[in-house]
């Protein structure tokens, strides 16, 4: 993080002078973001300065023998140069930072978590830097529910909303199941204790719905028997036996001392889909 901020500062702010002579104001802006996005955490470092000049990173490449006289690199290719180790376009060393000293050990260290990052950059407008790690990375806000006599951890920003059903409000389709009426949408009810294969559960209308949506915005209703609370959660990593399960991003000890599975619910509905032809039919009436 303190190469990538310090990256932002000395490459990409220009001086006052320039940026007045831009039309910007004097003083240059790096803002650091951090957001949960489904089982992800992504971590970015955005700057108003000058952009990533690619001309001048292709040509500093190619007098280095990174890249060949006839290559033609995208964009973003082009972008990945600067973490090539001892890579720079600086001249000049500073107090701030040296001869591309620190880059290729960001993304090492970030390749080393199993993340990513990502550059978008703009000329005249700035660059952000974006880093996305797995969420067994992250402290998240997680909503405890109980479903065949199990609990797990949903993160927040997974629930649109959640409610308990009403009789007028659920529809039974023969071959497909049951769907929630909500206010002029109708989302198809999928049981968690049926995806677990735990039980099936209580009556509809003595259950709770998680209201959800997948990741191509598609709305459903998970049906849980409880919500037991929320709290803060720090998650922890899957066993070998359980790493490669759809739906499932990670593990918790809650403030009882009970475990409890963190999903992804938009995936778990997604697992529901792909296993089951049926359920496809559900997912897009």
């Amino acid at each position: 993080m303190v190469h990538l901020i310090r990256n932002a500062v000395d490459h990409g702010i220009e001086t006052s002078e320039d940026r007045i002579a831009a039309g910007k104001k004097a003083e240059g802006l790096v803002i650091l973001n951090a957001f949960n996005q489904g089982d992800k955490l992504i971590i970015e470092i955005r700057d108003d300065g000058k952009g990533l000049d690619t001309q001048k990173i292709l040509a500093k490449a190619r007098s280095i023998g990174l890249v060949s006289a006839t290559a033609n690199p995208s964009i973003h290719e082009i972008y990945q140069l600067i973490f090539a180790s001892g890579f720079s376009t600086k001249e000049a060393v500073t107090s701030l930072s040296g001869r591309g000293v620190g880059m290729d050990v960001v993304k090492t260290h970030i390749e080393q978590v199993k993340g990513t990052i990502d550059i978008q950059s703009e000329v005249g407008k700035g660059t952000t830097f974006r880093i996305i790690l797995p969420l067994s990375m992250a402290l998240i806000d997680g909503m405890i529910v109980c479903a065949g006599g199990q609990r797990y951890v949903i993160p927040i920003t997974a629930v649109i909303e959640s409610l308990q059903p009403r009789e007028e409000n659920l529809d039974f389709v023969t071959g497909r199941g049951y769907y929630l009426n909500l206010r002029g949408k109708t989302l198809p009810v999928y049981r968690l204790t049926e995806m677990f294969k735990n039980s099936e559960g209580p009556e509809l209308t003595q259950s709770i719905a998680i209201i959800g949506q997948t990741a191509h915005g598609e709305s459903f209703a998970l049906i849980v028997e409880d919500i037991i609370g929320q709290q803060q959660i720090v998650v922890k990593s899957l066993g070998p036996e359980l790493q490669n399960v759809a739906g499932l991003t990670g593990a918790a000890i809650l403030g009882d001392g009970r475990a409890a599975l963190i999903l992804d619910i938009a995936e778990l509905v997604q697992g529901a889909v792909r296993s089951n032809p049926s359920a496809v039919r559900r997912l897009a009436s």
